[in-house]
């Protein structure tokens, strides 16, 4: 994150802590705070989680009282207005009439035009902010092009839901996650196949880890000696190997293209289909 943005975090975590106090001082001193103060502590926590949803990891906040405050933005749980409008939130949900009745007597109500033009400013925003994430022209050639398992039998349930989410991080351009997910899926149709092979049964004894902790090479190994699919062997270790370097962090650096990406999806695929051959 860059400075300014950085800066503007803590001038907003000051704000926060400031107004909270004043509100706190309110409650105390006449029962209940300014209508003003409350909307403005509301618009200065969300400006922060809007940082926040754009934000990497923050590392140059020095304030520690400005990030114990952020953190206490970041849990949504924290501070007695939010706890306050996250009840009122659940009453709503079960008795919206009550709720409704509550705020008109207060003076706030909210008009149907009022909800569906903020209904229609968010779907704008929404694509206003998927476009500029991902050309839709992109996302249906990769579409197109990402395909599917094509398995001679039923296979594992968690080949199933990984799939799924390797093809949707795919489609959002999501390299690193294809990768590292590419690997699970690696590792649960061989471990399943092991099993079905009845390959663990041999070391089921007292003092043997059960079939979950066997190394994944092993089971690699034994289920392609099994299946004679030796020449696999190489292959799927060195697909493996890859994924745990992104999956643990260590290559950074590696340059991750779209069509390197596609290649290493397709060569998982075809491994998990010779495996349910």
């Amino acid at each position: 994150m860059d400075l300014e943005k950085e800066k503007q975090l803590l001038d907003l975590a000051r704000k926060l802590d400031t107004l909270d106090r004043e509100i706190t001082k309110q409650r105390k001193e006449n029962g209940k705070e300014a209508p003003d103060l409350r909307s403005l502590f509301y618009d200065t926590e969300d400006e922060i989680r809007e940082i926040f949803a754009e934000s990497a990891p923050l590392d140059e906040i020095r304030d520690p009282k400005a990030r114990e405050t952020l953190r206490k933005v970041r849990s949504c749980d924290f501070f007695q207005l939010d706890k306050e409008s996250k009840h009122l939130e659940e009453l709503f949900k079960k008795y919206p009439e009550i709720v409704t009745g509550i705020l008109e007597e207060k003076g706030i109500t909210v008009t149907d035009d009022e909800v569906e033009e903020d209904r229609y400013r968010t779907f704008d925003d929404f694509q206003t902010e998927m476009v500029a994430k991902i050309d839709p022209y992109e996302y249906f050639e990769r579409k197109k092009e990402f395909g599917t398992i094509i398995a001679d039998r039923r296979v594992h349930i968690g080949v199933q839901k990984y799939f799924e989410d390797i093809r949707e991080c795919f489609l959002y351009g999501q390299h690193y996650a294809v990768i590292g997910l590419c690997r699970v899926l690696i590792e649960i149709a061989f471990r399943d196949m092991f099993a079905k092979l009845g390959l663990g049964k041999k070391e089921q004894q007292s003092n043997v880890y059960d079939l979950d902790t066997h190394r994944i090479h092993k089971v690699i190994r034994q289920v392609c000696e099994r299946l004679n699919l030796r020449h696999m062997k190489t292959e799927t270790e060195r697909l493996y190997e890859i994924s745990s370097k992104v999956l643990h962090g260590r290559d950074i650096s590696m340059q991750l293209k779209e069509g390197q990406i596609l290649d290493f999806v397709r060569k998982t695929f075809e491994i998990v289909e010779r495996i349910y051959q």
